[in-house]
């Protein structure tokens, strides 16, 4: 388990340090082909990880995967919940999550709407191509069900070209996990932007909201006249949704909701990048 664990840290470390840098580069990058000069200003525009790194997310992803790791038996899984409640009181949100930090404005974009969408969606977009590309590389150089095997089973690793195929199987892993995670709609993730950016400022008139809803669900009926700016208002919400998923992700015993909305459908995608059987 240790040497399983000695392994595989050094490698998911390569593969998050190039992920978060595309990431962020994207971000940067497509902001800045919109008209914000901010990245620029700010020195984002390079594929140096360095310009991009936010040290306290390395170091929650880091204790998350040691605590993780089966060291501690059952215990992990605890001492995570109680440091991420500690982070979430510290930071006053779900901030601390972040590996990489973007910079952009949308209000000095040439359409500060479409303008941050795509800016934003460009992080997620990032990943996905990483992925195809470890995928591609993966498929001429190595047999990618060895590799699936050996990234499950590290102990296996017998050679230095072994150490490359389970780097690539890792990096297709976790870019997909990457892009996946970042398109939840919550708080402060990418997929809550890319709402913000997609919903209208304004949708329906008061006497065009069914009375039930407006007699009945307050709160639906307001987001229905004003879904982007009430979609705003409900950004502290949805970093408490965030929390609560991610805790009860962790125990023991229940359905990972995590696991049903992204570890699923991540294990499905790399498994048709590697053109193996589901």
């Amino acid at each position: 388990m240790l040497t399983n664990l000695l392994v595989m840290l050094p490698i998911t470390l390569i593969v998050l340090f190039v992920g978060m840098t595309f990431h962020e580069f994207a971000h940067n990058l497509v902001a800045y082909w919109w008209g914000d000069p901010t990245p620029k200003e700010l020195g984002k525009l390079t594929l140096n990880p360095f310009a991009h790194i936010a040290p306290a997310g390395w170091a929650v992803y880091l204790a998350i995967f040691v605590l993780m790791g089966g060291l501690l038996g059952q215990f992990g899984p605890i001492l995570v919940i109680v440091l991420f409640i500690v982070m979430y009181m510290r930071y006053g949100g779900m901030s601390f999550l972040a590996i990489g930090l973007a910079r952009f404005q949308p209000h000095r974009m040439r359409n500060p709407r479409w303008g941050a969408f795509w800016a934003t969606a460009a992080g997620p977009i990032s990943n996905f191509l990483l992925a195809i590309a470890s995928a591609l590389l993966l498929r001429l150089l190595f047999n990618p069900f060895f590799a699936y095997v050996m990234m499950a089973r590290p102990s296996s690793i017998s050679q230095p070209m072994d150490l490359v195929a389970v780097l690539l199987v890792a990096s297709v892993y976790y870019n997909v996990l990457i892009g996946f995670f970042n398109l939840l709609p919550l708080a402060p993730l990418d997929g809550w932007h890319m709402m913000l950016g997609i919903l209208p400022g304004q949708f329906l008139m008061r006497k065009q909201v069914p009375v039930f809803i407006q007699q009945n669900m307050a709160p639906l009926a307001r987001f229905l006249q004003e879904p982007a700016f009430q979609w705003q208002r409900w950004a502290q919400a949805t970093q408490m949704v965030f929390l609560f998923l991610f805790l009860i992700s962790f125990l023991p015993g229940i359905p990972s909701p995590f696991g049903i909305l992204i570890g699923q459908p991540t294990n499905n995608v790399v498994l048709a990048l590697l053109g193996l059987s589901l």
